[in-house]
């Protein structure tokens, strides 16, 4: 596949006008909001078919999330995500580089398809093994909290912990 490229009268327009490279950045920043808008509708969808959860419930705001789904979705999810990353491995040899990555060691450069690739993995993801990470995120906050009950030489402050992590 070659690589594309952007025609030299149109990046000659947005060099040579401020205003163009402004407008320019105002659409690439608009569709990287539409971008993460659907992302995050992706994740909403996994969650209320995962976890019964209606549209736009947050998975963190449930007060009690049955042990059954907080084990078997994220177990399964991970299962499916390791078989996927079997395929794209066959499909693609060369591992997909993360975003960090390529901005600290491609120069920012990340091919489209990988860019896709490494976005569906992320919905995917968030919307399976969340409950997990819910779940781990709790046991810091409730041992932080008792922590912090030590450090006060035994003045309870786990209340106003506990609140921050929630």
């Amino acid at each position: 596949m070659t690589e594309f490229e952007v025609p030299h009268r149109l990046r000659a327009f947005v060099r040579a006008r401020e205003f163009s490279l402004i407008l320019l950045a105002a659409v690439v920043g608009a569709l990287a909001g539409v971008v993460v808008t659907l992302m995050s509708s992706g994740v909403d969808v996994l969650h209320s078919l995962f976890f019964g959860l209606s549209l736009g419930q947050r998975l963190s705001a449930l007060t009690s999330l049955d042990p059954v789904l907080a084990m078997l979705v994220p177990t399964l999810g991970g299962l499916v995500l390791g078989v996927a990353y079997t395929f794209i491995a066959a499909w693609r040899p060369a591992r997909e580089v993360d975003p960090i990555e390529a901005n600290a060691l491609h120069g920012g450069r990340m091919s489209l398809t990988g860019s896709v690739i490494v976005a569906l993995q992320t919905i995917w993801s968030s919307g399976t093994l969340k409950a997990e990470k819910r779940d781990v995120e709790r046991r810091e906050c409730d041992a932080t909290a008792r922590v912090h009950q030590v450090a006060w030489h035994g003045r309870s402050r786990p209340e106003r912990s506990r609140r921050r992590c929630r």
